[in-house]
Parts: structure tokens; C-alpha cells; sequence
């Protein structure tokens, strides 16, 4: 575990407002020269982890390990949610088919040989089909 600086800014709002703060990374001891977060096996990294809540909460390390799982259910949870989300405002699956539908037909009549609905999802889904 380790502390690096970050900046939050706001960007719609005139003047921009900009904030540092001190990010806390759990996932290593260091920045590599490509600035991911390195070092530190999973023992040592869930230890330090652990003390860092357990030091806000009084010692207690019973409630630091369920604070850590608590923010990583929320977190993960949220990524879930994001996926949902996204496949229901962008049309889904069956969006991206038809899309490629529509590109097929318009590059075979970019070529001057034009083909019908049916012929492009035949193709569009026997390609998508294959391995």
C-alpha cells in the first residue's frame, strides 16, 4: 500500500476547479516507470489493507475486513450495474447485428453487387457463428 497525489477537476464549470488529494492504492507498494501500481505479495497487500481500515475504525479488525468487503461488493456491483446499463441504452447485442447488417449490404452495394436484407444476415450471422 502506498500514497500518491491526484487531482480531481471539474471541467463544466467556469473557472475549472481543481482539487489534489492523496490517493490511496492498495494493489502495491510502488509505481513502476509506466505508472501501474507494483510490488508487495497478496499477503502482505491484504495486511497493510487491512490495518489501514482497521486504524480508522478504532483497531477493530472484524469491522475493517467487513468495511473492505463492503466497498469491494459496492464496487463490483457498480461495474455490474455499468454493463447493464450500457447494453440497455446502446440497443444491445442485437443493435451491433443489425448495424453490421446494414454495413454489409452498403459495402456490397459500394462493390455493385447489391443484396437483400435476408441474404446479409444470413452471412452477418454465420460469421458472427464461426470460431
Amino acid at each position: 500500500m502506498f500514497y500518491t497525489t491526484k487531482t480531481v477537476e471539474v471541467n463544466n464549470v467556469t473557472p475549472v476547479l481543481k482539487q489534489d488529494y492523496q490517493k490511496v492504492v492498495f494493489d502495491g507498494t510502488s509505481l513502476d516507470d509506466k505508472g501501474k501500481a507494483t510490488g508487495g505479495n497478496a499477503e502482505e497487500l491484504l495486511e497493510a489493507a487491512v490495518k489501514f481500515f482497521a486504524d480508522k475504525l478504532n483497531g477493530d479488525q472484524d469491522k475493517a475486513v467487513r468495511e473492505i468487503l463492503n466497498r469491494l461488493t459496492y464496487a463490483y456491483d457498480l461495474d455490474v450495474r455499468n454493463g447493464i446499463r450500457t447494453d440497455l441504452t446502446s440497443g444491445g447485442p442485437e443493435k451491433a447485428i443489425e448495424g453490421a447488417i446494414k454495413k454489409f449490404m452498403q459495402a456490397r452495394e459500394k462493390a455493385g453487387k447489391p443484396v437483400s436484407e435476408e441474404f446479409a444476415r444470413k452471412k452477418v450471422m454465420a460469421l458472427m457463428s464461426e470460431e
